[in-house]
């Protein structure tokens, strides 16, 4: 079973990389599985927090709203790295297929050939790229404030995947509602984006 997944695996892969159609149908496709586990969990936190609000004093409901709050967020940054690796992705994959042309340095960063970029790096690349590569100039909207709470967000990410002390790794009703802020405003921005093609080429 497992060596035909893997076989299986191995073809849709080889269809991304074959054509740049076969790229974007590839991206929307994982993202779209993305966005199905990141949303479903934001709707199981909901009566979560509502029980919590309803009896500040109930422990075990505050406890299921911080697991559930700290999936929530793992399955948001999930979504966020792995839609802006497929973006890297099908930048790559065109200049793979001598579709465009990318510099030394311009190539190791897309890569992360010779070190990791920063999430920030990483999200900035696949959006400017990609847009550059479909001929559209869009940018994401940073003056919105719920880019602020996106940033915010991350530093959440950071302490609950990375935690050095206990009170990092509790999450405040405060965060949960940047988490959601955030994951809006990069939603909005992906879609934006999207939408930016149909005029570009």
């Amino acid at each position: 079973m497992y060596a035909l997944d893997e076989q299986i695996n191995d073809e849709i892969l080889a269809e991304a990389k074959r054509s740049l159609a076969g790229s974007l149908n590839y991206l929307l496709t994982m993202e779209q599985m993305f966005d199905r586990d990141t949303r479903r969990l934001y709707e199981l936190i909901r009566p979560k927090v509502a029980a919590v609000l309803k009896d500040k004093r109930d422990m075990v409901a505050y406890d299921d709203l911080q697991l559930y709050g700290r999936a929530f967020i793992r399955a948001m940054f999930a979504h966020v790295e792995g839609v802006t690796y497929l973006l890297r992705q099908v930048v790559l994959w065109a200049h793979d297929r001598n579709e465009l042309e990318l510099s030394e340095t311009e190539l190791a960063r897309l890569s992360e050939t010779y070190k990791f970029n920063t999430f920030k790096d990483n999200f900035q690349l696949g959006f400017n790229h990609f847009a550059a590569t479909l001929g559209s100039t869009y940018q994401p909207n940073k003056t919105d404030p719920r880019y602020q709470s996106f940033l915010r967000a991350i530093k959440v990410r950071n302490a609950i995947t990375h935690p050095k002390f206990p009170a990092g790794f509790g999450i405040s009703g405060d965060a949960l509602r940047d988490a959601q802020l955030g994951l809006l405003w990069f939603h909005e921005s992906f879609q934006s984006l999207l939408g930016s093609l149909s005029g570009a080429r």
